[in-house]
């Protein structure tokens, strides 16, 4: 009897290496078809699988270009704007062009603004939107995106101000007031400082998490 399951186990380990196998060595095409019907299923994270495959057994495929995209975009549905994020910026390293750059540079920083909707302030995010969002007004002056970028680029304001404040406040809560000053102080243009504001909600639960 146990020779037997011994003998199921190995046939049960056989098959599935040589399903791994099989899944290696696909035409461009299967990887791109197979990363479709994982975005059918919602299975987003097999989806990001069937594009790996794909660049790094056809890096010059064509279809490469448009599976991004539709990448990208299917993560902004199910709002994981963080890796929406990552996809439109591989995009704009590889694909970018006069023509799809101000489109797609939109939605990455459109991608960042969202996230603070689902993530927690996260500083560098913040700091890398502003630079990304000022570079967009000088670059992509005609732009028919850039009014939108330009109200996006007033909340990240508002964002770095409220969180320069956080900060400051709890560093006078430490007895730290000279490292308190130094945030208070870095507070953005002094326009930014005259809109009024009411500090963030947050639930009594996150509370207990934040400082």
């Amino acid at each position: 009897m146990k020779k037997i399951v011994a003998v199921f186990f190995v046939a049960l380990l056989f098959i599935g290496c040589s399903q791994t196998e099989a899944e290696y060595d696909k035409p461009a095409d299967y990887w791109y078809e197979s990363m479709l019907k994982e975005i059918r299923f919602g299975n987003l994270e097999g989806a990001d699988d069937r594009l790996a495959s794909l660049q790094s057994e056809h890096i010059n495929s064509p279809l490469i270009k448009e599976a991004m995209l539709i990448l990208a975009n299917a993560h902004m549905d199910e709002k994981e704007y963080i890796l929406a994020g990552f996809y439109f910026d591989e995009y704009l390293k590889r694909f970018g062009n006069a023509q799809n750059r101000p489109f797609i540079a939109y939605m990455k920083i459109k991608a960042n603004y969202y996230a603070f909707e689902r993530e927690n302030v996260n500083q560098q995010l913040l700091l890398e939107s502003i630079a990304e969002a000022e570079e967009y007004h000088k670059r992509y002056p005609s732009s028919p995106y850039r009014a939108w970028v330009d109200s996006m680029l007033v909340n990240f304001y508002l964002g770095q101000q409220a969180m320069n404040l956080e900060i400051a406040r709890i560093y006078n809560m430490r007895d730290a007031h000279q490292a308190a000053d130094i945030y208070r102080n870095e507070l953005p243009f002094s326009w930014v400082r005259e809109i009024k504001t009411e500090p963030a909600k947050i639930a009594w639960y996150r509370k207990l998490f934040n400082w």
